[in-house]
């Protein structure tokens, strides 16, 4: 086993060796890759493809962009294991592209449907059997769910997030790119900007919080009786039921659906208002807009295919995603927005309290209040979301504790909720918005 403090070590080593080289291509070198004014696709039909969407939610909004089709459900699984010194989880240095520093914590599987099926023609993906195919022998599935990726630029995309136990002294694999670490390990990681991936944070929050306490140890237990944020969390746990009542949580979604209806219609990506194309790719006539869509050559050692062309849809301006707390009757609970977005197929999830940028809507009151001198920021990591498909796009995620008095106790699109409400949704598919799990994965870092 590593031991704890060393993996940051561990992914700066491998950081090094996977000599990770991006270039920017024009479009039309781009090779494999299809642009014909309508959309943008791979030679083989496979993988992915860069579409053009004209969205309307509710009454009024209108959305038109390029979004990403990609209608596979990938794998993103952890193996975990127990030993004599406690619980282990198999971490994977994942190599992406458009990663800020290039490789960070990855699960111990993380394979769209393409890749493990082996369309690039690369190396098998290691351990793909234990969530697709014959387990080992003796092994456990504690959670299995369909998630969603990214609303505002995945259209329709979910993957299986699963946590498989593997019986005791399994070495699963320990070579490479792949190496066990204590829970507690993994809680510091998970605080330390740009160290783990927006998938492994999602299967963390999608699978038992205990499996991230010390062995013996309930989710945030070892806060108890020591007061401060970590017990206010184990309190909010053990409390089954808050301020909204559990078949509140249903009913409220519902009618957020109905109010947010959304109609999405394909169109030309040529032909969409406010988009340009110019040799180098897709751009928006905003410049305040969140991406453009950009082609690039990468070369990665450490991937099953070394060196390939493909689309990236390029960051603008960092974002802020914030989880407001507050306590209710002397429970902490957080604040979930109903976050509608053209790519979530059931139109409507909770997401997180807030983010700052122009793809999302926003509660009005919410950014004076972020902003209060009397709110306390309880925990705060820089992360570049998804670095298969995006290219540094950065987000500061961030856990803020406000006094009660100044938020509203009720709101029509968004719900306080207790941690024990919010793990009941995270086991349900399509529930919690990507960037949902992503703000609450910062809360297990108290586990």
């Amino acid at each position: 086993m590593t031991s704890g403090p060393t993996v940051h070590a561990w992914l700066t080593g491998l950081r090094r060796r996977s000599d990770l080289r991006v270039e920017r291509l024009p479009m039309a070198d781009c090779a494999d890759w299809v642009w014909d004014g309508a959309a943008w696709r791979h030679a083989l039909g496979r993988y992915f493809s860069v579409v053009g969407v004209t969205a309307r939610i509710g009454a009024a909004r209108v959305i038109e962009q390029p979004m990403i089709d990609q209608p596979e459900v990938g794998v993103l699984g952890f193996l975990v294991r127990r030993s004599d010194s406690g619980r282990e989880w198999l971490l994977q240095a994942k190599t992406e592209p458009g990663n800020v520093l290039g490789t960070q914590v990855g699960p111990s599987v993380q394979a769209t449907l393409s890749n493990y099926q082996r369309v690039h023609g690369g190396r098998a993906t290691p351990m793909i059997e234990c969530f697709v195919g014959q387990p080992p022998v003796g092994a456990r599935r504690w959670s299995d769910s369909l998630q969603s990726e990214q609303g505002d630029r995945f259209l329709g995309k979910y993957n299986r997030n699963a946590l498989v136990e593997l019986p005791g002294g399994h070495a699963g694999i320990e070579a490479g790119a792949w190496a066990w670490f204590p829970a507690h390990a993994v809680r510091d990681a998970l605080l330390t900007d740009y160290a783990v991936n927006t998938d492994a944070r999602s299967v963390m929050v999608c699978s038992p919080w205990e499996w991230l306490a010390d062995e013996g140890a309930t989710a945030f237990s070892r806060w108890r009786g020591r007061g401060g944020f970590g017990e206010a969390l184990r309190g909010s746990l053990d409390a089954v039921s808050g301020i909204t009542r559990a078949e509140e949580i249903g009913r409220q979604l519902q009618a957020a659906r109905a109010r947010h209806r959304i109609v999405v219609e394909r169109r030309p990506i040529a032909r969409l208002n406010g988009w340009r194309i110019e040799p180098f790719g897709v751009f928006p006539n905003d410049d305040q807009a969140s991406f453009s869509v950009q082609a690039f050559a990468v070369r990665a050692s450490d991937r099953e295919v070394s060196c390939w062309s493909q689309p990236l849809l390029v960051g603008g301006r960092a974002a802020t995603v914030s989880l407001l707390c507050t306590r209710w009757d002397g429970v902490l609970h957080a604040l979930l927005r109903c976050a509608a977005e053209p790519g979530l197929r059931d139109a409507v999830q909770l997401g997180p309290s807030d983010i700052d940028d122009p793809l999302h809507e926003r509660l009005p009151w919410l950014p004076a209040v972020l902003s209060d001198a009397r709110c306390e920021r309880r925990a705060a990591v820089r992360q570049s979301d998804e670095g298969g498909r995006f290219m540094q796009s950065v987000a500061l995620y961030q856990v803020v504790e406000a006094e009660s008095g100044l938020v509203p106790k009720r709101e029509p699109d968004a719900l306080w909720l207790t941690l024990a409400q919010i793990q009941d949704l995270s086991r349900r598919d399509g529930h919690l918005t990507n960037e949902a799990r992503s703000v609450l994965s910062l809360l297990l870092s108290w586990a």
